[in-house]
């Protein structure tokens, strides 16, 4: 009689961790947490493709206007454009998504860039470094 109780506890936990593993499988992907916060252009380091971003309190050089944007934890993100001035235009409140481990969906209003995806290439605590894909 105690083998039922031993047998009914193991299926119990099989089903659990099925249950564990499709809800990680299902696009649930966690970002690292270095990647919240405030990110500048610095388009002085972009190469081959890759645009690069630091954080505030980094030394840019003088430049006729950045882009910048803010990832929140909870999925919004704030984007700062350039205005035609050349100051910053205004603040474009939209939502991100993790698609992987490596690659965020960013949905903006319309009249704005609208929807692209960004392939993370390097994470640091200073320097973020992503690659658009195409459409």
């Amino acid at each position: 009689m105690k083998k039922l109780p031993l047998l009914s506890m193991l299926l119990i936990s099989i089903l659990l961790l099925t249950a564990e593993q499709c809800s990680e499988s299902s696009g649930d992907h966690k970002m690292p947490d270095s990647l919240m916060g405030s990110w500048i252009h610095s388009h002085e380091e972009d190469y081959s493709g890759y645009q690069v971003y630091r954080h505030p309190n980094f030394s840019f050089p003088p430049s006729r206007g950045r882009e910048r944007f803010d990832l929140r934890a909870d999925g919004r993100i704030f984007y700062y454009g350039i205005a035609p001035d050349d100051g910053a235009a205004e603040l474009v409140e939209g939502r991100w998504t993790p698609l992987n481990e490596r690659t965020i969906e960013v949905t903006l209003p319309e009249n704005t860039e609208s929807e692209f995806s960004a392939e993370l290439i390097e994470m640091a605590n200073d320097r973020l470094v992503i690659r658009r894909l195409p459409d």
